[in-house]
């Protein structure tokens, strides 16, 4: 073992090491060897501000909690997202709306129907090709009434 090289070394998996394993460290200032055992690495490191500050910083990847805006790339994460029955039927329903006309200002293709308005009404409601031709009918009978 004194004569291997590290690269030619077996990597040791986590569940083999112990918190009582003993690592040798080389201290190059003093070259000499030292050692620590695998407990006090993990407590330094879990220690360690330069690893838990940022982690902290990060969301979880199970219910995630934003702040800020939160943006998300166009395209990929859509088309992904949509391979999922859920995401089918979300995608019918934004296409769905996508489909419909806006409130303010709309446009109507095909043949738009809207109720009648009963006889006489003087607001703003939508006046129907039905209640023109029957107050033409009841104009023409106005004027037809005044020439007799």
């Amino acid at each position: 073992m004194a004569d291997s090289k590290i690269s030619q070394l077996t990597a040791l998996a986590a569940v083999d090491v112990a918190g009582t394993d003993v690592l040798p460290i080389v201290d190059t200032s003093a070259t000499t060897t030292k050692k620590v055992t695998a407990a006090s690495v993990a407590t330094y490191v879990a220690g360690t501000s330069d690893i838990t500050t940022p982690l902290a910083a990060k969301a979880p990847i199970a219910s995630p909690t934003f702040t800020g805006t939160v943006t998300i790339p166009a395209g990929a994460s859509i088309d992904g997202y949509l391979t999922s029955a859920t995401a089918a039927s979300t995608y019918e329903t934004i296409t769905n709306v996508a489909a419909k006309a806006p409130l303010a200002s709309p446009t109507f293709t095909g043949t738009p129907a809207a109720p009648t308005a009963a006889d006489g009404t003087n607001t703003t409601q939508i006046a129907t090709t039905a209640f023109v031709q029957a107050q033409s009918q009841v104009d023409q009978f106005i004027l037809a009434s005044a020439i007799f």
